[in-house]
């Protein structure tokens, strides 16, 4: 039995105002990177909340994440799936809503890792056009592909997940605002996971035989132990 470390995730599921199908009880699994203990916000259009749970189920009590948006919306589609217990239909049924009138706006501070890959996941109750660019920690980012909801495509793809690796520090999201006259285009925000990024240069032989398992035995049991 191998007990080797996995990445830590910091998982945020963004509620539709009175949902609760999208509750997730702690051992629910979603995402893109399959991770437990998702973080819930209340539903309002704006707000923000401090101290966090990662995927391990420790408490990250210096994380804060604030959010702002016109409204919060969903995908009816989902609803019988999230009813179901099924994690990702959880995500996609409610979402930040966008306007031409508000931007949506996401910070995270307290981030405990020195580097950390953002998902960004995005959710529509209407078939068709693409989701808007979004800004993070300054650079302008893009989907590729059409946009479905959830009845009609139920996986995640690059059409509604927005991936940025190697970043640092606190982390500043800004949807492009939604032109009023071309509503196809939307940015509405279904969830976020900020994923632990660990080394991944070369390693010196020295810090090869000091990461190599450790064999335990343990009545007959042969545990595997990873340094870091």
């Amino acid at each position: 039995m191998g007990l080797c470390g996995q990445e830590k995730v910091l998982s945020v599921n963004f509620l539709r105002a009175g949902e609760v199908k999208q509750l997730m009880s702690a051992h629910v699994e979603a995402g893109v990177v399959s991770a437990k203990h998702w973080n819930h916000t209340n539903g309002a259009a704006s707000g923000k909340r401090v101290g966090l749970q990662d995927s391990h189920g420790e408490r990250q009590a210096k994380v804060s994440i604030g959010w702002k948006s016109a409204n919060t919306w969903g995908d009816g589609s989902a609803g019988a799936d999230a009813a179901r217990g099924i994690g990702d239909a959880k995500l996609r049924l409610g979402y930040l809503d966008d306007s031409h009138r508000q931007a949506i706006e996401i910070t995270m501070d307290g981030l405990p890792y020195r580097s950390y890959e953002l998902i960004l996941y995005f959710s529509s109750d209407v078939d068709g056009g693409h989701f808007l660019p979004a800004r993070v920690n300054g650079k302008l980012y893009e989907t590729s592909g059409e946009k479905s909801v959830y009845g009609e495509g139920p996986r995640w793809s690059e059409a509604n997940v927005l991936r940025v690796k190697g970043l640092s520090g606190p982390l500043v999201v800004e949807v492009a605002r939604r032109d009023a006259t071309h509503q196809e285009k939307r940015g509405s925000v279904a969830a976020l996971q900020v994923v632990e990024e660990r080394k991944t240069h070369q390693k010196l032989a020295s810090e090869v035989q000091a990461t190599r398992p450790v064999l335990i035995g343990i009545g007959g049991v042969t545990l595997g132990l990873c340094g870091q």
